[in-house]
């Protein structure tokens, strides 16, 4: 059974009943960017209940961008009334984004996979950016034996987009993207995601201390400076 990808986002339970990969992901993406963002204006592409970057409204300005209203209703009641001011709610689709203020910063994670057209988001990336805007990408290596046993198996349940590393790496290159730093993460074994949330983190956090995850990981975290 297949969902498209909007009607599987607007059920926030069904995205969020374990979070593990979406803590691992934020630490990938601190540790990436080195020095906390201060003073910046953030735009979240896909930003699901904000845990990437609800944290930085401290010190910057955050635009959540989402195309499904649970999820962005979620960000809102997270918030702390000083952090309202400073938060923007964008329910739209990346295609159709529009913000009015060049980011500093930029956040496309997990969201390449579910868009119509790979090309396209990347043409709306670069337009929204200024120089020198970082993007932080993540995308899954398709040609990775336990993502390909994991598709085989049917574990996906909506649809999503092949990508291939160096055809994205090209098309950012044209629309003026350099490559800053990649971290490839995550190593999800058959049976794993049947363990308790906790676990998977720690396991997780451990092989990326040692760093097998670096070197066998099945996702690709990647930062981009625009030239």
């Amino acid at each position: 059974m297949s969902y498209e990808p909007k009607s599987f986002f607007e059920q926030p339970a069904q995205y969020l009943h374990k979070n593990f990969g979406i803590r691992l992901r934020k630490q990938i993406i601190d540790r990436l960017l080195g020095e906390k963002p201060r003073n910046q204006i953030i735009l979240d592409i896909g930003c699901g209940d904000g845990s990437l970057s609800v944290d930085w409204l401290s010190e910057n300005e955050v635009y959540f961008c989402d195309f499904s209203k649970p999820m962005l209703d979620l960000v809102e009641s997270r918030l702390q009334p000083t952090e309202r001011p400073k938060a923007h709610f964008l329910h739209t689709s990346l295609e159709e984004l529009k913000v009015n203020k060049k980011p500093n910063v930029i956040l496309c994670i997990g969201v390449l996979a579910h868009v119509p057209s790979i090309q396209k988001a990347i043409s709306t990336i670069a337009d929204l950016s200024g120089r020198e805007t970082k993007l932080v990408l993540q995308m899954t290596d398709d040609h990775h034996p336990l993502n390909r046993l994991y598709h085989l198996g049917g574990g996906r349940k909506q649809r999503v987009n092949k990508i291939d590393e160096s055809q994205l790496l090209k098309s950012l290159n044209e629309v003026g993207f350099g490559l800053i730093v990649k971290e490839r993460f995550q190593l999800l074994f058959p049976g794993m995601g049947r363990l308790p949330d906790n676990w998977l983190f720690a396991f997780q956090s451990f092989v990326q201390m040692i760093g097998l995850g670096r070197l066998m990981g099945q996702d690709i975290m990647m930062v981009f400076k625009k030239k």
